[in-house]
């Protein structure tokens, strides 16, 4: 991978742990969420559009934004995060 794709890794990765962080139970994993306003998310993940140039990596933040503003939250964020996970290279 290239610089630039790391810094687009590391910048989902941040807004990742900025929305929804991780809790280890006893019982297993939990997922706590920081922020749950959809508005304020996409707001988010639309300012990592700046970190790249093709029109795959635009589309998928922009597609992950609508996704968290149009669907079920906790489904949106982390499937349409992958989807920008795999465009980011």
């Amino acid at each position: 991978m290239s610089k630039a794709s790391d810094k687009r890794l590391a910048e989902i990765r941040r807004v990742s742990e900025t929305v929804v962080g991780v809790k280890r139970t006893a019982t297993g994993i939990e997922q706590d969420w920081h922020i749950t306003d959809p508005e304020r998310i996409a707001a988010l993940i639309r300012a990592l559009d700046s970190f790249g140039r093709t029109e795959r990596w635009h589309y998928a933040i922009e597609q992950w934004a609508l996704a968290v503003q149009t669907e079920p939250l906790e489904w949106a964020f982390l499937q349409y995060q992958v989807w920008a996970t795999h465009a980011a290279d």
